[in-house]
């Protein structure tokens, strides 16, 4: 997604948002790709966990359950799938190069963290 965030704007990240109150971590992060890309999916594991200046961030790795794209155009100038060399050419251009690049680094060598860990946060309350 190219974001027009003031701060971002023209930068390439991956969907991403925050959790609304009472919402789980699976269901917040169904909302966002669906709010910013049209798309349902199904999330199959967690491929980085790591943090920026001011939040806890979690990158899955997702299957679509349909082809549709739809970007809300008040938040996304953009959106394109890009193959791993591309992103490679464009790191300067990316919101959060370096977790992007480890995640896709995760993926490439099946390096994943299952889905069981979330549902043991549930039982925290978290």
């Amino acid at each position: 997604m190219q974001e027009s965030k003031r701060n971002f704007h023209g930068k390439w990240n991956l969907p991403s948002g925050h959790l609304d109150p009472d919402e789980t971590l699976l269901e917040g992060t169904k909302r966002e790709i669906k709010e910013e890309t049209g798309m349902d999916v199904e999330l199959i594991n967690i491929s980085f966990i790591g943090k920026d200046n001011h939040a806890l961030v979690l990158l899955f790795t997702a299957q679509s359950k349909n082809e549709k794209e739809n970007y809300h155009t008040q938040e996304i100038l953009n959106s394109k799938w890009f193959s791993y060399q591309e992103i490679l050419n464009i790191k300067n251009e990316l919101r959060y190069p370096i977790l992007i690049l480890n995640a896709i680094y995760n993926v490439e060598n099946q390096i994943y963290a299952d889905m069981d860990i979330i549902k043991k946060i549930k039982e925290f309350d978290l």
